[in-house]
Formats: structure tokens, sequence, C-alpha cells
């Protein structure tokens, strides 16, 4: 018979128990990449050497997982990379972490990519630049059910929490990858969830424009100001220890050159994305500024070998492009491709005698020039390399995701030459870059942002919404690719859609152009309570839709085909006052013509 004593013990034993099996070992982690039809990496750090094994189950219960087992290295700050092969394609499973007898508490789950070559229909979330303590971004992208989030790059700012040149040092490396996995929202809403690609940048890397290592300075005021280039060189240890850092540290794909830099490519369904390091190969913007003494006076002039991606690099991805048989080809770049940003390079030259403000940061026009001159935009022939490549070889489906700007706006190829979403404002203190460029562009001779760099909307064009946010793409198979703009409250700025055809729908830019366009006309606008439309024929039925700057329906309606369009359209009285579309859709969905209005109201 057991005792009284015996039962208590029993039961302090069991509760003990109860909370060993119920540990954490993890302090960091785990973050899942590299993902691919049948595979994935997972990295988890622990304090001390421990053996896991992590069980992977498309049953939430575990009823029969696949083991890997693992082991912490004590030689890359007691973390370890687990590979995780011989998956099924397009599967959701969820993931534990066992110690022993233990499990974490740390959990999730992630779906693998759909099989490679297959038309699919998928989401991803794409953004760069968080170093302020707002991470409300983090609460809004899980809610889109993102296959995967694409970080290009100044993830938590070691440049600025570490010393500035923590790269000479190994031990600064990890710790650096240790602040990327403490953001605390991230940490628990996007990471246990939703796998990451991500490229480093200048402030999260070694980067040529690194913080402090290539600057401007002035003394003086108008009209005897003298600029100033300040250079501080890097030294070869600090691309080694972060090259091997992105290794040890993050679990990403393959890149192609373990010496070189960090670019890769890696493959869903029917997209491809060639994900470039503008970063490590890239010559100094300062060596395409020539000085002229006599004048007191800087010019721009870059020689031919000017390259942001360096020569192995860009033959990788000319050649990457060429062979692709994907549907959609990305370009990922940590840096805007948009050519336009040349002519900024340029004219704000002639305002470097002048002292002034943008986005809350002061100097001249030839600290405004040089700001932007580590961009694509800087580097004219190697835009001019991958334009003419794409064309000369009818490469079709390319688009551009990237980052640096702290603004979150989108071109529809009119200005960038590919359809680029430039998502760069994940935690910054001020998105207010295109905004304030429309101020003071005059200035320099520029027109508004929306006509001259970014006409899809975004961060202060067609608003005043300034607030951080995301870039959100969705895939619809061989049809068509979806960019968003999408704020920190879940508020889509605006959002485009390309079309395989190469045609796009811009609701801010209107740009669309279908065979309607020149054939029909609508009247009043501005609109108050409806709108008579009329014009050429149709062909055959179609249907009116009415959208708001974000793309969202208000009113839709079949049309009859016949000779003469004529309709009156009553707007619901509960329409709001804003900017709105008129597009006609064929039997299929595509739109053959699109025209603005204004609602005012009284």
């Amino acid at each position: 018979m057991k005792t009284k004593n015996s039962k208590i013990i029993l039961g302090f034993g069991m509760l003990v128990l109860s909370g060993f099996l119920k540990a954490q070992f993890i302090t960091h982690g785990p973050v899942m990449g590299g993902v691919t039809d049948s595979s994935l990496r997972i990295f988890l750090r622990c304090a001390s050497v421990q053996n896991f094994t992590i069980d992977l189950d498309t049953d939430s219960l575990f009823s029969n997982p696949i083991a890997y087992q693992n082991t912490t290295d004590p030689t890359k700050d007691f973390s370890a990379i687990t590979e995780c092969t011989g998956l099924q394609a397009d599967t959701k499973y969820y993931y534990r972490v066992r110690f022993g007898v233990s499990t974490d508490i740390k959990k999730g789950y992630f779906k693998t990519f759909p099989l490679e070559g297959s038309p699919s229909h998928f989401t991803f979330v794409t953004g760069s630049c968080q170093e302020t303590p707002n991470m409300k971004v983090y609460d809004v992208m899980p809610t889109y059910d993102p296959l995967f989030m694409l970080h290009i790059g100044d993830y938590t700012y070691p440049s600025y929490q570490l010393p500035n040149g923590y790269p000479e040092d190994w031990n600064m490396i990890p710790l650096a990858y240790r602040k990327r996995y403490e953001e605390n929202v991230m940490e628990e809403k996007l990471l246990p969830y939703v796998p990451l690609v991500y490229m480093p940048d200048d402030d999260d890397n070694f980067g040529p424009t690194r913080t402090l290592f290539v600057s401007t300075s002035f003394t003086g005021s108008f009209p005897n100001i003298v600029n100033q280039i300040n250079t501080s060189p890097i030294q070869p240890i600090e691309k080694t220890n972060c090259l091997r850092g992105y290794r040890y540290f993050f679990p990403g794909y393959a890149t192609v050159d373990t010496t070189e830099g960090h670019y890769h490519s890696f493959k869903v369904g029917n997209v491809e994305f060639f994900v470039t390091d503008v970063r490590s190969m890239v010559d100094p913007w300062s060596e395409a500024y020539v000085y002229d003494s006599v004048l007191n006076e800087w010019s721009y002039d870059p020689l031919p070998s000017h390259s942001i991606l360096g020569d192995n690099q860009m033959n990788w991805l000319l050649n990457g492009l060429a062979s692709s048989t994907a549907t959609w080809k990305f370009i990922v770049t940590g840096v805007p491709f948009n050519p336009k940003i040349h002519d900024i390079i340029q004219s704000a030259l002639l305002a470097q005698d002048y002292v002034f403000t943008i986005a809350g940061q002061s100097g001249t026009g030839m600290r405004l020039s040089t700001s932007f001159a580590g961009y694509w935009g800087g580097y004219p022939d190697d835009v001019n390399q991958v334009v003419q490549h794409v064309a000369s070889n009818n490469i079709n489906g390319v688009m551009v995701i990237s980052g640096d700007t702290h603004n979150n706006v989108m071109d529809d190829g009119t200005n960038s030459y590919f359809p680029e979403l430039n998502a760069s404002g994940l935690s910054v203190s001020s998105t207010e870059l295109a905004y304030q460029m429309s101020l003071y562009g005059p200035l320099i001779g520029q027109p508004p942002v929306e006509d001259s760099l970014w006409n899809g909307g975004g961060n202060g064009i067609f608003n005043t919404n300034f607030k951080n946010g995301f870039g959100k793409v969705e895939i619809f198979g061989n049809d068509s690719v979806s960019f968003c703009v999408i704020d920190e409250d879940d508020i889509a700025l605006n959002c485009m859609t390309i079309y395989a055809d190469g045609s796009v729908l811009n609701m801010a830019g209107n740009t669309y152009k279908g065979y309607l366009d020149e054939g029909w006309s609508f009247y009043p606008n501005p609109a108050k309570d409806k709108i008579t439309l009329q014009g050429s024929c149709l062909n055959e039925s179609s249907t009116l839709l009415i959208y708001d700057i974000t793309g969202k329906i208000s009113q839709q309606q079949k049309l009859s085909t016949g000779q003469l369009i004529h309709y009156e359209i009553s707007l619901p009285a509960n329409m709001e006052n804003g900017i709105y579309f008129l597009d006609i859709q064929d039997k299929t969905g595509k739109s053959q013509g699109i025209k603005k209005f204004v609602l005012e109201r009284d």
C-alpha cells in the first residue's frame, strides 16, 4: 500500500517531469530558409552544445514524424543548420525540436514550394530596412498566409548597434545575427511560420557604402561651399567574415561563389528568383565623381567599367535570365534598379552649392546626388547590359524587387523599364523620400516623382501616408502577378497587375492601354451621383467595374454587345470622395480600357 508521503513524492515527481518535458533549450530561432519543393533548412542556437532532433509531420500531433538529428557546434556560436530532405511538394508540415526526452516550447509550421516548373498560385511578402522599435508590419504580414518572406537587407542595422567596423572582429558576426533573430514581434509572429529568403545589404553587411565608409561633407556657405567625399577602406577580413557568417548563421540557398558574394537563385513553381548581391563586388560610387579644383565643382562621369555587380555576377545573371524556363523571372536587388535615378544623380549636382533637408537629412545637392549614386542608376552600363540582353533575347516576364530607399513605392515599367516594387520601409523613422523629392524636384529640374520615378503609387504618391509598410506579391499561375504596397495598419496604398503579355493594370498611374482606350468616354468628371458612359461598339459581352485607388471594387455590372456604348451608371451613396477608375473587361476578365475619375460630393 502506498503511503500518503509516497503519493506526494510521486505527484511532485510528475510535476518535475512535466516541466522537464516542456523545456526551452533554443535561445535563437528556429529560423527556416532554403525551401524547395522537397526540402528545408532550419537554423537554431542554444547556450551550449546540445544534441537535438527535429521532427516534421503533416499531422500537428506528430503521429508519424520524419526525424532529423543534429548537434549544436561550439565553433559556430553553439548553433546548427539542419538539412531536412525527402519532403512532398506543396505540403504543409509542422515541426518540433526534441532534446532527449524534452520537447522545446518553440514550434511552428511551413509549406514546401509547389513542384518546380508547375503553374502555381501563391503569395509572398517582401521588404527591407528595419531599425526602429515599431514592428507592426509583422503583425500584418502573416494574415496574408505568405509562402515565404523575401528580406532584402538592412535587417536590424548591426552597423548602428555594434561598432561600425564590427566585421573585422569575427566574434561580432554571430552577435549581429543574434540581434536579427531577437526582433520580438518578428520572432513571435513571423519566424515560426514563414521561411526567410535573405540578402544582406550595406548596414547589415560589409558593403562599400556601409555607414561612414563613403560619405560627403562640406565647409563654408553659399556661394563658397566646398564639398568633400570621405572614404575609409574596407579590409579583406571584413568581407571574409561576413561571407562566412552568412553561411554559418543563415539557412539560405547555396551561393554561387562563396568567396565573392552572396548571390544565388531559387525556383518556386513557375517562378525563378535571381537574388543579386549589389554590395560585395560593386565599384564604390565615389570613383565616378570628378572634381575640378579650378571651378570648385564636382561632376558625375562613370567609366564604362563602373559596375554594381562585377563581371562574374553579371554573366551569371544574364545567362540565368536567358536560360530560365520560368514564366516569371524576378531580379531581386538590395537597391533600386530604376534607371531614371540617373537623372537625379546628375541634376542634383546643379544644387551642389545649396544646403537643404530631405527626409530628415541635411546636406548639399552634392550629398543628394551621392545618396543615389550607389543605386543601379549610378551604373548606367550595367543597366544597359541587362536591358539590352532581355530585349535582344526576347526574355519575357522580367520584374524587379528592390529595397534601401526607406520608401514603399512601385513603377509599372514606364520609368524602371521592368515593373518594379521598391519595398524598403519595414521599420524606419521616415518614409517621406518620394514625397519630399516631389517638393524639392523643381530645385533641380525634376518633374513630380509619379511622372519621373515611381508611377505606381506608394508612400507619399497620390497620398500623405508615411506609415511603415511592406510589399505583397501574388502569383496567379501563368496568367499574372500582382504587386501591392500594404501599410502597417493593413491598408493597401496601391496595387498593380502584370499580365503575361506584358501589359500592366496600374490603378495609380492608369497606364493600361486596351483596344477601347481611345474609343469611349464618360461624363461628368468630377462626378457626384452618376456618370454617363458612351463610345464605340463592344464586340462581345463585357463587364464594367469601378475600383478605388487600392483596387477595391465599388461597383460591377454587365454590358451587352452593341454598336454604341451608352449607359448611365448610378454611384452608390456609400462611395467616399476620392479617385476611382472605370474598367471595362472582356469575358476572360482582361481589361480593355480604363478611365480615371474623381468623386466629389458636397
